[in-house]
């Protein structure tokens, strides 16, 4: 292990001579395909292409020679050794970066249809593909492969995906007044959707534009939803959406006509369409009458609903709910029965029926039974040999790198096991993540763990807080991994903004350097 520390610290300063020194003696050891990996990383060249080789086939499998091998196509790629590329080259695990920079290399190496319909094929995405793919993308247009019809059909994708500023880059590819007025009109329903009606043939002329249509209609229902529906009534007369596109658009016209005060029309087209509507739909539209206030409404909206859209324990707990406000005994009696069934279940509305009728919470704990010698022959595997001793020198990334690889292929069964493993390493975050993605909810202590008990603990009592309300943020917002990053940015166990830390800390006399510090538990 100590080996391990130094020769790592050696490869960060670029040199290798404590690796080659000590290599023979570090073959047994779990991480020796690591400091092999980043050896190799080092000395990506001609001279050591049979290292690379021999590793890329001992070690196929592990993220490392993934890794590798990325990194040996884009030296292959920059050294313009066209024709090597291909024997290394895996579609399955290429980004778009290396798929386009192999295809690129293909065409110069001779095989230029290939390349150029592999190369048409990543240029249709509906968005901009990294700026390695400029060369191939070149080799299109100067092929005449990027035809009038060919970009239309970018275009229509792009807007349908809202990337803007691709749709309109590529109007440049549109010489004739057909496709300049087709754009024209698909960029005035996004930018003025009140002129929708005007453009309403489009899509008899081109139906792959009927959902850049519905996504109109959806923006106009946030700024004037009654017309916004006049015209959905209209085109259902005339085109046939798909029931994706009719529930999204259904959903963007009720919210509209409550917020724009409609409530009752709100209502109305909601009933007349109530087998469009998703059940996140109706769950808004339960909670708009239940802000109104009207009881009697609520009660009889339910009512009037089909069975099948109201099974759920939500749908359950309100009918209860309002049958306890009945001015009829034998249906107050109903309704406590109902509260009583409900309270028996783990999920937020059981816990309200629980408070209502004063049971404590069911909280249905069924731990995993899993025989100490499952978890020690998992425990011996190669793989999570690598995972053990990553945790033990804080590698997490590469850690969880290692775990993903190591059970892809576990049924669910055995991931339970794993998931017991990881407990006894005191990982929570993958004791969390593994009983997911089994889908095993019933082991209450597995799934919701004290981690950090000391840490949050002591802050707690030091600044006045409910540690259950400390753990659940954590729990919540990280899964207990202390350097997670979120897309936005926010770091470590609470996902805390860089910004909002250093306010806080000012504000509370806490000690706070660099946003680095939002990784460490203790702070």
């Amino acid at each position: 292990r100590e080996s391990y520390r130094d020769i790592k610290q050696e490869f960060r300063g670029g040199t290798v001579a404590l690796f080659l020194k000590r290599r023979e003696q570090l073959r047994d050891y779990p991480l020796y395909p690591e400091l092999a990996y980043h050896y190799l990383l080092l000395r990506l060249n001609r001279e050591h292409q049979e290292e690379i080789d021999r590793f890329l086939h001992q070690y196929d499998g592990l993220w490392q020679a993934r890794q590798l091998r990325a990194a040996w196509l884009r030296h292959l790629y920059q050294k313009q050794q066209w024709r090597m590329m291909a024997a290394y080259f895996r579609d399955a695990e290429a980004s778009a970066e290396l798929r386009c920079q192999y295809q690129h290399a293909q065409f110069l190496a001779g095989h230029r249809e290939q390349a150029l319909s592999e190369g048409l094929a990543l240029w249709k995405a509906g968005f901009s593909q990294p700026n390695a793919c400029d060369p191939l993308f070149q080799l299109l247009i100067e092929n005449g492969r990027i035809t009038e019809a060919v970009a239309w059909e970018r275009f229509v994708e792009a807007s349908r995906q809202q990337n803007f500023r691709l749709a309109d880059y590529l109007t440049r590819f549109f010489t004739s007044r057909e496709y300049r007025e087709m754009a024209t009109n698909v960029r005035m329903m996004r930018r003025e959707p009140g002129t929708l009606a005007q453009f309403s043939d489009l899509a008899q002329r081109h139906p792959e534009t009927l959902d850049l249509i519905g996504q109109s209609l959806e923006k106009l229902a946030g700024q004037d939803a009654p017309l916004a529906l006049r015209h959905w009534q209209d085109l259902r007369q005339r085109y046939r959406f798909d029931p994706a596109t009719e529930s999204r658009i259904l959903q963007h016209l009720v919210k509209g006509l409550h917020l724009q005060e409609h409530p009752e029309l709100a209502l109305d087209t909601l009933n007349s369409h109530l087998m469009l509507a998703s059940e996140r739909l109706l769950e808004w539209q339960l909670q708009a009458l239940l802000r109104a206030g009207n009881w009697k409404k609520v009660d009889h909206w339910l009512a009037g609903l089909p069975a099948g859209l109201t099974e759920n324990e939500q749908w359950h707990y309100w009918r209860a709910r309002i049958g306890m406000f009945s001015d009829d005994t034998p249906g107050r009696h109903q309704a406590l029965l109902r509260m009583r069934e409900l309270s028996g279940t783990r999920s937020y509305y059981g816990f309200l029926a629980s408070d209502w009728t004063g049971k404590p919470y069911d909280m249905q704990n069924r731990p995993i039974a899993v025989m100490d010698w499952e978890i020690e022959k998992l425990a011996e595997l190669p793989a999570m040999r690598r995972v053990q001793e990553y945790l033990y020198h804080q590698e997490f990334i590469s850690a969880n790198r290692e775990w993903q690889t190591a059970t892809a292929q576990l049924s669910d069964a055995q991931l339970l096991v794993a998931a017991q493993l990881a407990e006894r390493w005191r990982w929570a975050y993958q004791v969390i993540i593994t009983l997911a993605r089994a889908e095993y909810w019933d082991d209450i202590g597995l799934r919701f763990p004290l981690a950090y008990h000391l840490h949050f603990t002591d802050q707690a009592k030091k600044h006045d807080l409910p540690a259950p309300l400390m753990f659940a943020v954590s729990r919540q917002e990280s899964a207990f991994m202390p350097f997670a990053v979120s897309p936005a940015g926010a770091r470590g166990l609470m996902q805390l903004m860089p910004g909002t830390a250093r306010e806080v800390a000012q504000r509370h006399g806490i000690p706070y350097r660099r946003s680095g510090d939002l990784f460490d538990p203790e702070i």
